[in-house]
């Protein structure tokens, strides 16, 4: 597989990484991946230029890569001091192949685990009004570990929304109309210091079954998405004010919303 890391391209402006797979002889490369169907690593505004390493201690074949979580559409503008830029979860990437061809499947390393702290579970259930996925959950500290699983619905937004006590307001989710995944940091938090950041940021949805899965990580100021067991990423910097404190599930009478399982837990810091 080779990256190619692009200024310009990425689906939802600015920087962004493509992949290619094909076979390598230790000097020239051959695609074999249909050229009218750009592959991307990533179709968040922030991971770019990932550097992999392979050879780790006991883990035979592993490929593992972290990326530059930010875009240089907005880089040297972000609104943060004394520090400019951070880096992605290191990922995990595997190819699999399906009717549609080889797709490239990315997932959080297992050792993230280490610093999760306590966790709620909810069982399946029809929601027919907005469900609180965080009043069990004692230390809002803005880090958290999501992982949901729904049936897929028929139409609309299936709608995760992030919030704080300030109005700072992120929505995560899928619509089943364009059959996409996106993120919409419109109304996230700060974001006046470039014209090109606020926005809402959309993804393929490559799995067919009927279900829809979303594992998310929330840092203090950024979102990674790994949907359909790394099938579709999206990974975005937010700006919140004060740290989020509330997700919802977006539901009601007229759209009811049925979760299969869910788990939320709390972060520790890698520090």
């Amino acid at each position: 597989m080779l990256l190619v890391s692009r200024n310009r391209g990425n689906p939802n402006g600015g920087s962004g990484t493509q992949y290619f797979i094909g076979r390598f002889d230790g000097k020239t490369f051959v695609n074999s991946s249909p050229s009218q169907a750009p592959n991307w690593l990533d179709y968040g505004k922030d991971n770019y230029a990932g550097v992999t390493w392979s050879d780790a201690p006991n883990k035979r074949g592993q490929r593992t890569m972290i990326g530059w979580m930010n875009n240089w559409q907005y880089a040297q503008a972000l609104p943060t001091t004394p520090w400019r830029g951070c880096m992605t979860l290191p990922r995990l990437l595997n190819l699999s192949k399906d009717d549609s061809g080889m797709h490239l499947i990315t997932i959080p390393i297992p050792t993230v685990t280490t610093i999760r702290k306590e966790a709620v579970a909810f069982s399946r259930g029809v929601h027919r009004e907005d469900l609180s996925l965080m009043e069990n959950v004692k230390n809002r500290n803005g880090r958290y570990e999501v992982q949901l699983e729904f049936e897929r619905p028929d139409s609309g937004d299936l709608k995760v929304e992030v919030f704080n006590a300030v109005g700072d307001l992120l929505y995560i989710g899928y619509n089943a109309n364009q059959n996409e995944y996106f993120i919409d940091r419109l109304t996230a938090g700060t974001s006046d210091f470039s014209a090109d950041f606020p926005g809402r940021h959309v993804a393929p949805c490559y799995y067919r079954p009927g279900t829809i899965k979303m594992h998310l990580f929330f840092d203090v100021a950024s979102v990674e998405l790994f949907a359909d067991d790394g099938r579709t990423i999206l990974t975005d910097l937010v700006f919140p004010r004060e740290p989020y404190t509330d997700i919802t599930i977006d539901a009601s009478a007229t759209a009811p919303v049925t979760m299969i399982r869910g788990r939320v837990f709390e972060l520790g810091s890698v520090w």
